[in-house]
């Protein structure tokens, strides 16, 4: 190999893995911006994993990374969703939930909630720009049946449990013992 060719390998890693980094930076500042947005909707905050929407709960929040590979769970931080390829999304009928999702690699992507008959119920505006996010709130439904991305639905496609939800961490359940789980990867 010669040096040209090793110095443009080494750069041509570098570029995507910036891109994916500066996107995964702003996943803090996303899920900050959905809890703004959902507290001027109407008190909602994002960052709550219990099942809500009745009686002024608020509303539990997924958040999800958007690359053309899979969807991958970055929160709640649970073993079961966090860091997972298209984790499980599990909902209560008749509770208020908020799916956000980051476009983590510049590829256009939208979220869908579709029923057994693959008809869309729910979805997002779709975006190509990396770091940027979308979000929906909605009230779950019995005909939930799987979620996808309209634009890669054989690879970012995953299940919707209904009547199931994901016990919330505390923090010493948390990777490294605290909310941010730790670590790189995710």
């Amino acid at each position: 190999m010669t040096e040209h060719t090793r110095q443009r390998s080494e750069s041509d890693f570098r570029a995507p893995r910036r891109r994916f980094m500066r996107a995964v930076g702003g996943i803090g500042a996303a899920v900050g911006l959905a809890g703004l947005g959902s507290a001027q909707e109407g008190g909602a905050q994002s960052g709550s994993q219990q099942g809500g929407g009745q009686n002024g709960q608020q509303p539990t929040t997924y958040v999800l990374g958007g690359l053309t590979e899979h969807w991958v769970g970055l929160s709640p931080v649970v073993d079961a969703f966090h860091r997972q390829e298209n984790p499980p999304l599990k909902f209560q009928p008749g509770e208020q939930y908020r799916v956000v999702w980051i476009n983590l690699d510049g590829a256009n992507h939208e979220f869908q909630i579709l029923n057994r008959g693959g008809e869309e119920l729910v979805a997002t505006e779709s975006t190509a720009n990396v770091g940027e996010a979308r979000s929906v709130d909605f009230r779950a439904t019995q005909e939930m049946a799987r979620y996808r991305c309209e634009y890669h639905p054989q690879t970012m496609i995953g299940d919707v449990q209904i009547g199931s939800e994901y016990a919330t961490p505390t923090p010493a359940q948390t990777p490294s013992g605290n909310e941010s789980g730790g670590g790189g990867g995710y």
